[in-house]
């Protein structure tokens, strides 16, 4: 797990280059659907922070993501 250091900083922090650094550093221990389907999750949780718990994002870091 590399590629996770994002996860330790502010959310405000998080881009979506470092989200595809995490992606691309799951390629090859997992099947793509499943690197997907944990974006997904992350997706949603910033969602959920944005959304529900009203974090002022200047760009969401999912946004872009490739």
């Amino acid at each position: 797990m590399g590629a996770l250091e994002w996860i330790h900083k502010p959310l405000t922090e998080v881009s979506a280059e470092d989200i595809e650094d995490w992606m691309e550093s799951r390629r090859g221990d997992v099947a793509t659907s499943t690197i997907w389907r944990e974006y997904e999750h992350i997706r949603g949780m910033i969602n959920l922070a944005i959304n529900t718990w009203g974090y002022h994002l200047r760009v969401n870091p999912t946004k872009g993501v490739r």
